[in-house]
């Protein structure tokens, strides 16, 4: 599975260290994981928000070990979620959990092979899109079913404070490449305008992916696997349809979700909008003043809208 390294944020810098000891000790944990892995190649990618990921046998295995306390909580909801995942009757790969520390204090699983989505987006054609969408609409339809007890909570009220939280930090930077009259529309929508219209529409709450876009999706010869499920949470079904941007992909996707919900389309414009001033936000926060033309363009875009 091939992917893309990432920027180190700001804020984990401090977590992130290449100390003998440390590499040390977690590789001889992985080595006793399997007698295979005795002699097997580990690679470390350091690079990871989250965690510290070893690549095992050329990528078949990952073992990540958490940087802090708080990931390390959270490896809980993405054990969870792949765990119940493992058994669906869909068209779709997960990973599947090999090994889990005690109290998560690593998580171990065979990776699902293929290119990132993300990568390959300009090389596909209609027919590609809609297979694509009509499989991720399959699987989400058995996904957001489940009942999984260890998911975080994201309703309304955490879904909105979160949105404020990151706008808020971002928002110093994010002010730059408005207008003043943009940025005071922007303030009003972070602050009043989403909150009242995500209480209006209400919420369909189901265990969701929590962070599907094209970059935790892969794809090879036809075979569609869904990675990353650290963000599985208890949210409202849209928000695993709102990071979908290719129109072919969503329209197929919802087609096949089987859903002639007209109030499921309008969450997911507006948890769109909504995601990309996270995004955007959270990118400003973490990395510094790296706001693509294309995001702020996408805000602009979202005010347009209101």
């Amino acid at each position: 599975m091939k992917q893309t390294p990432r920027p180190v944020p700001r804020d984990i810098e401090q977590n992130i260290t290449n100390e003998p000891a440390i590499i040390e000790k977690e590789e001889a944990t992985i080595r006793s994981l399997d007698e295979s892995f005795a002699a097997a190649s580990i690679e470390l990618n350091d690079s990871g928000w989250d965690s510290r990921a070893y690549s095992i046998q050329d990528g078949r295995y990952y073992v990540k070990f958490p940087r802090t306390e708080k990931f390390r909580q959270r490896y809980a909801y993405q054990v969870a979620a792949l765990e119940a995942a493992r058994d669906l009757q869909t068209p779709v790969r997960v990973p599947i959990l090999k090994w889990k520390g005690d109290h998560n204090e690593y998580i171990g699983y065979e990776a699902v092979s293929g290119d990132i989505l993300e990568e390959l987006m300009p090389t596909l054609g209609v027919d590609q899109k809609r297979d694509i969408g009509a499989k991720l609409g399959l699987f989400l339809k058995e996904f957001h079913k489940l009942q999984i007890d260890d998911v975080r909570p994201m309703g309304i009220d955490e879904e909105i404070a979160q949105i404020q939280r990151w706008y808020d930090n971002g928002r110093p930077v994010i002010k730059s490449h408005l207008t003043t009259q943009e940025l005071a529309k922007l303030d009003l929508m972070v602050a009043e305008v989403w909150p009242m219209r995500l209480r209006d529409l209400g919420a369909t709450l189901t265990v969701c992916h929590g962070d599907l876009h094209t970059e935790n999706i892969v794809y090879a010869s036809g075979q569609l696997g869904i990675i990353d499920f650290g963000d599985a949470c208890k949210a409202d079904h849209s928000k695993d349809f709102a990071d979908i941007a290719d129109p072919i992909i969503l329209a197929a996707a919802l087609d096949a979700y089987d859903s002639d919900d007209d109030a499921l389309r309008e969450k997911i414009i507006l948890r769109a909008d909504m995601i990309e001033v996270i995004t955007t936000s959270a990118k400003l926060y973490k990395f510094g003043d790296q706001a693509s033309s294309k995001n702020i363009s996408k805000i602009r875009e979202s005010l347009e809208r209101y």
